[in-house]
C-alpha cells in the first residue's frame, strides 16, 4: 500500500507539471495566434486606408482641374483668375454648368484639401465672402510637413510665375498632393501630381 501511494503522489504530481506545461504551451499558441491576427488587422486596416486616401485624392484631383480648366470671367466682369499663392488658388468657374459663375477657392487646412464655392447675388452681382460654401475634398495631406507648395503656376512659354501678382501671365496651373494616413509607417508619402490648362484664358489671348 505505502507502495502503491508513492506512485500514486509521483503520478499527480508528473500530472500537474504536465497540465502547466500543456497550458503554458497552449497559451504561447494562443498568444501567437492573437499576435499574428493583430498584425494582419492593421496591416489591412493600414491598406485599407490608403487605398481609401487615394481614391479621395485622385477625385480631389479630378474636380480641382475640371474646375481650373474652365475658368471664366465673373458674373461682374471679373478677370478668371482672381488670386494665386502657394497653397490657395483663387478663380472664377462655373462649377455647377447652370450658366452662372461661382467664384472658386482651393486650399488646405489643417491637412484637409477643399473648396470653397461663392455664388454671386444682386444687381449688379457680387461675391460676398461670408456667403462661402466649404466641402472638404481629401483628407491626410502633408505638403506643409515637407515645405511643398500645392500650386505652382506657368506662362504662355511654360516658365514659372514667381511674382503672384502677375495674374494675366497665367495660363496653367499644375496642383502637387502628398497625403499620409500613418507618418509612422513607410512610404514616407504619396505623391499625386497633375496640370491644367485654364481653356478660355489660352482661346482669348494665344491662339494666334
Amino acid at each position: 500500500m505505502r507502495h502503491f501511494s508513492e506512485v500514486f503522489k509521483r503520478s499527480r504530481a508528473i500530472g500537474a507539471i504536465e497540465t502547466i506545461v500543456y497550458i503554458a504551451v497552449f497559451s504561447m499558441i494562443l498568444t501567437a495566434i492573437s499576435m499574428t491576427m493583430l498584425s494582419v488587422y492593421r496591416s489591412q486596416d493600414f491598406a485599407l486606408s490608403s487605398a481609401s486616401a487615394m481614391v479621395d485624392m485622385r477625385r480631389a484631383l479630378e474636380l480641382a482641374l475640371s474646375n481650373i480648366k474652365e475658368a471664366s470671367f465673373s458674373d461682374a466682369g471679373a478677370y478668371p483668375v482672381k488670386s494665386m499663392a502657394d497653397n490657395e488658388f483663387v478663380f472664377y468657374s462655373d462649377i455647377d454648368n447652370d450658366g452662372k459663375i461661382e467664384q472658386v477657392r482651393f486650399f488646405v487646412d489643417d491637412g484637409i484639401f477643399k473648396r470653397g464655392t461663392i455664388k454671386s447675388s444682386g444687381i449688379p452681382p457680387t461675391y460676398d465672402n461670408t456667403n462661402e460654401e466649404l466641402r472638404p475634398i481629401a483628407w491626410h495631406v502633408k505638403n506643409a510637413d515637407h515645405a511643398i507648395p500645392i500650386f505652382q503656376y506657368f506662362d504662355k512659354d511654360e516658365q514659372q510665375i514667381t511674382d503672384f501678382s502677375k495674374i494675366l501671365d497665367l495660363r496653367f496651373v499644375s496642383i502637387r498632393l502628398l497625403i499620409d494616413t500613418d507618418p509612422n509607417r513607410p512610404p514616407e508619402y504619396y505623391d499625386f501630381r497633375s496640370n491644367a490648362t485654364l481653356r478660355n484664358i489660352v482661346n482669348s489671348y494665344d491662339k494666334w
